[in-house]
């Protein structure tokens, strides 16, 4: 019991810090009201960028329940600023961000990226689209969503990943909008995925998994591919082996957002399927999540927001900050991973507000219908550390992890204390 109070403790302190550092970045623009990327944004200079940190701010405002605090003027010119990225066609776009100059993967991937992340924080704030998806209408017909799912490059699947239920969440959007069609271009994309998936490995991609940093993208991309089947209440089928893929990995500690949400988001989900449990791997669970929750905690800034990343700068569109700045985007994306550690645990002093669309950030309470497992720490914390270091050697390589985790073991062992 005294380690889920100190994690509650921790996920407290961390929330007020944030709570903080997102009330000093707000900005306007002749947009609009929302927020800047961080201290080194200049939405004058850079309005697309406020456009992108704007919808990150609205889900981190949902999160932290701070939204209702907004005034009328603050929320209108927030929805303004949203909706001024939308183009007649549905998609959003916005000023200055021309396909010339996006450094994206594809244009129809920084589309889809846009249009995913602006429509769900209006679904968000309870506002309609101005617009409907017209865009949709090409994939009425099932041969081009067949042509195009088979048109994914699945030795990327962290970039298809992400572009598929990007897709899929235009489709739900579409239906709760009346088109009724769009309903069976979703389960397509479902029942697609069944037909590729591997059932040895479970996952959907083509890599091969003799190398260990294979199956970290691997895990990347099957966490976005997963939201359709939590959004469904599916079972994820051949689970067992993902859950302690992201489970080895989730020993190395904290490195980018991207990852950490990644490596959490299966796992608080995958705790729901009783099929794939046992009483060991319930217990690692528990260890793991609870000090990788104390070791991205004790990285948050001064300032109350997280960095990117740990080893290198931050750049984004024409938005440059130094190594280990924070944004608001990687405070997002942190503070949604510290949430779906603090619902694991069941700590209920925390009200946590999810987006409600599929989308990085998405959480489904309940997933499967089913309670989850309680997470008990049953050990004090220098023996925790130890039984985890023993559990996560099976299978990556010992040099590499003994280096990792002997500097994460160490470092929260000194925070903690």
């Amino acid at each position: 019991m005294e380690n889920i109070v100190i994690l509650e403790s921790a996920i407290s302190a961390s929330r007020e810090k944030a709570i903080e550092y997102l009330d000093n970045l707000r900005g306007r623009t002749p947009q609009g009201w929302g927020w800047r990327m961080g201290s080194y944004h200049d939405p004058q200079r850079d309005p697309y960028l406020f456009f992108y940190s704007t919808w990150c701010g609205v889900y981190l405002s949902c999160l932290l329940g701070v939204e209702p605090e907004w005034g009328e003027e603050f929320r209108e010119g927030v929805i303004a600023t949203l909706c001024s990225g939308q183009r007649e066609d549905g998609l959003f776009q916005q000023l200055n961000w021309s396909e010339k100059a996006n450094n994206f993967h594809s244009w129809q991937y920084a589309l889809f990226h846009a249009t995913n992340y602006a429509f769900g924080a209006l679904h968000l704030l309870n506002h309609h689209l101005p617009r409907p998806f017209i865009f949709l209408d090409l994939f009425k017909n099932n041969n081009t969503l067949n042509q195009w799912l088979e048109a994914r490059c699945m030795l990327l699947p962290g970039m298809e990943g992400n572009n598929i239920v990007n897709l899929a969440s235009f489709f739900l959007e579409h239906y709760r909008q009346g088109n009724l069609w769009a309903m069976d271009s979703f389960n397509n994309i479902v029942d697609w995925h069944l037909y590729i998936q591997n059932p040895s490995t479970g996952y959907f991609d083509r890599l091969n998994h003799d190398d260990e940093r294979n199956i970290l993208h691997s895990l990347t991309g099957i966490a976005h591919n997963a939201h359709i089947f939590w959004w469904t209440n599916n079972r994820l089928p051949f689970a067992h082996g993902i859950l302690n893929d992201s489970l080895r990995f989730l020993s190395l500690g904290s490195t980018t957002a991207c990852t950490d949400i990644d490596l959490v988001d299966l796992v608080a989900h995958l705790i729901y399927d009783k099929s794939i449990l046992d009483d060991e791997l319930v217990e690692d669970i528990a260890n793991s999540l609870y000090l990788f929750g104390l070791d991205l905690i004790q990285r948050q800034n001064s300032d109350g927001g997280f960095s990117d990343n740990y080893f290198g700068n931050f750049s984004l569109s024409t938005y440059y900050a130094p190594h280990k700045e924070s944004n608001i985007w990687a405070t997002w994306f942190r503070l949604a991973t510290i949430a779906m550690i603090s619902e694991s645990f069941g700590i209920q002093s925390h009200n946590w507000k999810f987006r409600n669309t599929i989308g990085m950030g998405y959480y489904k309470n309940n997933y499967l219908e089913t309670n989850k497992p309680k997470l008990i720490i049953k050990n004090p914390n220098y023996k925790l550390i130890k039984l985890w270091q023993k559990r996560r050697q099976q299978k990556v390589d010992p040099g590499i992890l003994k280096r990792a985790i002997t500097h994460f073991g160490t470092r929260t062992l000194r925070w903690i204390r």
